[in-house]
């Protein structure tokens, strides 16, 4: 009977360990070959979405900081930035891409709400 307390203790506190620690989201995403929108109350960690675009493409930025901090990074061939900004405040602006490749779109949030929009025109 002990044993049987004991192992339900350590499995219900690994069981809180575990989904204690994992990065939260809550909100609607959007992804397509053109476009990564995130919609959110809250942000606890990382999402990332990758867009194949040609040289010359404009990628049109949406970002509405509510609360908390949010990170922006949008990189390209070997990771190099082509766009990063820290603790971001709302703003609308435009990327103008140089070189074709697949560049990847990554939003971190530390208790974020908000709204975070890439679209593409390739």
């Amino acid at each position: 009977m002990k044993k049987t307390i004991v192992v339900t203790f350590v499995m219900v506190a690994a069981l809180l360990l575990l989904t204690a620690c994992g990065p939260r989201f809550t909100g609607t995403e959007t992804v397509d070959a053109t476009h990564f929108t995130l919609d959110f109350t809250e942000l606890n960690g990382t999402k990332a979405h990758e867009m194949t675009l040609g040289e010359g493409a404009i990628v049109d930025v949406v970002i509405e900081a509510e609360s908390g901090k949010l990170d922006i990074l949008v990189s390209g061939e070997k990771g190099e930035a082509i766009y990063q900004d820290s603790d971001v405040e709302s703003m609308v602006f435009s990327l103008i891409i140089r070189k074709a490749y697949t560049y990847k779109f990554i939003v971190m949030g530390e208790d974020a709400a908000g709204k975070v929009s890439f679209t593409a025109y390739p």
